[in-house]
């Protein structure tokens, strides 16, 4: 007995020496039958190879394998919304404000958050954009946001209303922050509300979301997905001392969406011939992604296509 477990012993040893522990760099051929082709038609990729899992990348933008990774770049940062000015005429009852060392994150307390606000450093913003004078919605401009672009920002509009007179209402609206990149790429990274923000056909970003808090009196802003709007005393006489904010969650002016390819095959499909339309004309960098899997971790295979799509006569 005693030997007939020495045994299965040193088979359990030779079998675990025995064992790989890596993964093997898979293969994958690709092959095109031209390079060349005209808007609209498709390109046809004939593959092979053993990899697990391939992925695609067509080289547009949004599908551009060399920026599926990317999650920041420095380019332009604009802010642009829609006002429209109500009821009274008080004069500088609105400014846009810029902090970047706001912190309020988490804080539930009224009071707390009131007192974030007034000790952070805001820079007044309020002359780079122009302002509505009447009911009638005005377009702000676009707001240069980069000089604020070194760490994440919390924008803000700060109401006051006056006593002695009807106070005004505002209405924000169309709100979104942008950052234009020098490759004419644009990415919305900040919008009114919380939900997803598409860019060139991914919706992975979520904007910062938006709080309102009042710290004088009880008019507040009310937030929602499509504009903000807060509304005074329209009453002249009974007209007191108003503040409220609109604050924005910290943005990263630097952030862009990363690109994303389209898997076309999985580890439980055979290898498959693909297919794709372009229907833009321009010079795109094909990219095929092959991947090995298992439990010790994953191998990759890059290949690479250049494609030269003309226009169409039509």
């Amino acid at each position: 007995m005693k030997n007939i477990y020495s045994i299965i012993v040193l088979a359990s040893v030779f079998f675990t020496a025995c064992q790989d522990d890596s993964v093997d760099i898979p293969t994958l051929n690709v092959s095109v039958d031209k390079t060349e082709y005209l808007e609209g038609e498709l390109a046809q990729f004939q593959l092979t190879g053993n990899a697990d899992f391939v992925t695609f990348f067509s080289g547009e933008v949004g599908n551009r394998y060399e920026y599926f990774e990317r999650t920041s770049e420095k380019g332009t940062s604009i802010l642009s919304f829609k006002s429209a000015l109500a009821n009274g005429t008080q004069e500088s009852s609105l400014q846009l404000l810029v902090s970047q060392d706001l912190s309020i994150e988490g804080i539930r307390d009224s009071a707390a958050v009131a007192q974030g606000i007034t000790t952070a450093t805001w820079s007044d913003i309020t002359d780079r954009a122009a302002w509505a004078n009447s009911g009638e919605s005005k377009a702000s401009g676009d707001i240069d946001l980069t000089d604020f672009s070194d760490k994440p920002v919390y924008l803000a509009f700060k109401y006051r209303g006056y006593p002695g007179s009807v106070q005004n209402k505002w209405t924000i609206s169309s709100l979104a922050v942008r950052n234009n990149l020098p490759d004419s790429t644009s990415y919305i990274i900040a919008n009114h509300g919380t939900s997803t923000i598409n860019n060139y056909g991914i919706s992975s970003t979520t904007s910062p979301g938006w709080i309102s808090r009042n710290i004088v009196n009880s008019y507040n802003w009310a937030v929602s997905s499509t504009n903000f709007v807060i509304t005074g005393s329209t009453d002249e006489g009974t007209a007191s001392d108003a503040e409220a904010w609109c604050i924005s969650g910290p943005i990263d002016l630097t952030h862009v969406t990363s690109d994303v390819g389209i898997l076309v095959k999985n580890m439980a499909a055979s290898m498959p011939d693909y297919e794709y339309q372009f229907n833009t004309a321009g010079e795109y960098k094909v990219t095929f992604v092959g991947k090995a899997s298992n439990v010790y971790g994953e191998e990759a295979v890059v290949k690479e296509i250049n494609i030269v799509v003309q226009p169409s006569d039509e």
